[in-house]
C-alpha cells in the first residue's frame, strides 16, 4: 500500500523515513513520507530510488495520501508486539535464568492478581503461548507486578532494569488508550517516550555485558518505532480508539462453544439459548465459604454498632435470627462520573460463587473512612428488612489483603 519496498528496504517505517539503524532511537523525529511533494534530491540523499506516481494507484485518487491515511495499530503493534512479544520474551528469558523459585513466584501472584471487570486472569503463564494481543495487554501488565518483589536490583540487575522498561511501556500504553486527550495527555505522551527510550538504552547497556543467553540487544526493528506515530495519529485523527482493532479481535467464546460442542449445527439460535439458560442455573448455584462463618452475629453486631453512625436511632438491640430472610443479588451496575472525559460511565460489578466451577469475587475499592479507601472483595450483595428500622441494601466485602479459599477464574 505504501511502497516501501518491504523488508528489504532502507527505511522500513511507512509513515517516515526513518533510517533502519535508527529505529531504536525514540528520542528523534525524521521527515514524514509524502507521496506528491517529496522530491528526488532528498531521495537521493538517502540512497533510494524515485518511484513513477503511476506505480501506486492510490496516488492518482485526488486527496488521497496513503502514508497519511496508515495508523498505529495498538493492538498488533503495542500490545502483541513491544508488549506482548518483545518484553514479555525478555522478562521469561531473565526469570528462567533467575530460577524456579522466581518463576513459581510470579506464577503464584499472576493466579492471585485482583479480579477486575473485563481483565483476563491466569493460572498459568510462563509455559503457555497467547495469540490474542488483549490477552497478551493483560498478560504483561500483570507480569509487571508479579515481577517487581522478585526481580530486585540484588537478585537481578537485568531483570531490575528490564522492569524500568515496562514500567514505562505500561505509563505509554495508558496514556494511548485514553479516550479523551488535551493538550497535557498529549505532552505527557511525548515526554514519556523520552522516558521510554532511556530506560531501553540502559537496558541494552545491562543485556550487552549480561551473562543470561539470548537477551535481545538489536532492538532496531519496526515496532520499536511504530508506536511513536500515535502521537501524530492522536492529535490528526482523534482518540486511539479511532484507529484500533481490539473489539474484533477474538470470537465470542461462549457463543463458539455452545455452537461446535452443544449444537447439531442447525437451527442453532434455539439450542444455545438452552446452553445459555443452563449457565444462568449454575451461577445462581451457591457455595458456602469461611467468609460467611458466622455471618449472623457479624450482621447483628454491625447493624447495632454502625446504624448510629448513619442518623438511624435503634430503641433496642437488633437480634438477626438463625432463619433471617434475605433477598440475594449477584450483580450490580454502578453509574459514576468519569474523571477522564467527565461524561456518565458504567462498571459492573459481580459476585459468582461458582464460575467454571471456582469461586469468583470481583474486587472493588471502597472508602474506608474520610482519609482512607481501601480493595475488598466482593462477596455477597443482599436486600433486608431490619426490623423496627427499615429496608436496606448490604454488601458483604472481605480486605483483599485476607485471601479467599478457592481457585480463580480465566475472566470475570
Amino acid at each position: 500500500m505504501s511502497l516501501i519496498r518491504g523488508v528489504q528496504c532502507k527505511c522500513l517505517c511507512p509513515v517516515c523515513l526513518v533510517p533502519c539503524e535508527e529505529l531504536s532511537n525514540l528520542s528523534k523525529t525524521f521527515t514524514i513520507r509524502c507521496s506528491k511533494t517529496q522530491g528526488k534530491e532528498l531521495l537521493k540523499v538517502l540512497g533510494l530510488c524515485a518511484v513513477a506516481i503511476s506505480h501506486n494507484v492510490l496516488w492518482l485518487i485526488e486527496h488521497s495520501d496513503p502514508h497519511d491515511a496508515m495508523s498505529v495499530d495498538r493492538l498488533h503493534t503495542v500490545h502483541g508486539g513491544m508488549g506482548g512479544k518483545y518484553l514479555w520474551g525478555e522478562l521469561k528469558t531473565i526469570l528462567g535464568d533467575v530460577g524456579r523459585e522466581a518463576l513459581a513466584a510470579v506464577e503464584k501472584f499472576v493466579e492471585e492478581f485482583p479480579r477486575w471487570h473485563g481483565l483476563t486472569h491466569f493460572t498459568t503463564v510462563i509455559h503457555t503461548t497467547f495469540t490474542d494481543g488483549n490477552k497478551k495487554r493483560d498478560l504483561v501488565m500483570q507480569a509487571f507486578y508479579a515481577a517487581l518483589p522478585v526481580l530486585t536490583r540484588r537478585a537481578s540487575p537485568e531483570g531490575y532494569c528490564l522492569l524500568h522498561v515496562i514500567c514505562s511501556y505500561l505509563q505509554l500504553d495508558s496514556l494511548i488508550g485514553l479516550d479523551v486527550h488535551t493538550e497535557q495527555t498529549l505532552a505527557m505522551l511525548d515526554a514519556e517516550f523520552l522516558v521510554f527510550d532511556a530506560a531501553l538504552n540502559d537496558y541494552v547497556e545491562y543485556a550487552t555485558t549480561s551473562s543470561i543467553e539470548d537477551l535481545k540487544m538489536d532492538w532496531n526493528f519496526p515496532k520499536t518505532h511504530l508506536w511513536t506515530h500515535t502521537w501524530w495519529d492522536i492529535t490528526r485523527k482523534g482518540a486511539a480508539r479511532n484507529f484500533s482493532t481490539c473489539p474484533n479481535e477474538k470470537l465470542h467464546g461462549p457463543l463458539k462453544v455452545a455452537y461446535l460442542f452443544h449444537s447439531n449445527r442447525k437451527d442453532v439460535a434455539k439450542q444455545i439459548l438452552h446452553v445459555d439458560h443452563h449457565r444462568c442455573i449454575e451461577m445462581r448455584l451457591g457455595i458456602q465459604d469461611r467468609a460467611f462463618q458466622g455471618l449472623c452475629k457479624k450482621f447483628s453486631d454491625f447493624i447495632n454498632t454502625s446504624l448510629l453512625t448513619y442518623g438511624y436511632q435503634l430503641m433496642r438491640w437488633v437480634t438477626i435470627p438463625a432463619d433471617f430472610q434475605i433477598c440475594k443479588h449477584h450483580y450490580l451496575k454502578v453509574n459514576y462520573e468519569n474523571t477522564i472525559d467527565w461524561r456518565q460511565s458504567t462498571d459492573h460489578l459481580w459476585y459468582n460463587p461458582l464460575f467454571h466451577g471456582h469461586l469468583c469475587f470481583d474486587c472493588v475499592l471502597i472508602q474506608l473512612t474520610a482519609e482512607r479507601g481501601i480493595f475488598v472483595w466482593l462477596i455477597l450483595m443482599f436486600k433486608c428488612k431490619v426490623p423496627d428500622v427499615g429496608a436496606f441494601q448490604f454488601a458483604l466485602v472481605q480486605p483483599y489483603t485476607a485471601g479467599i479459599v478457592g481457585g480463580s477464574c480465566r475472566i470475570d
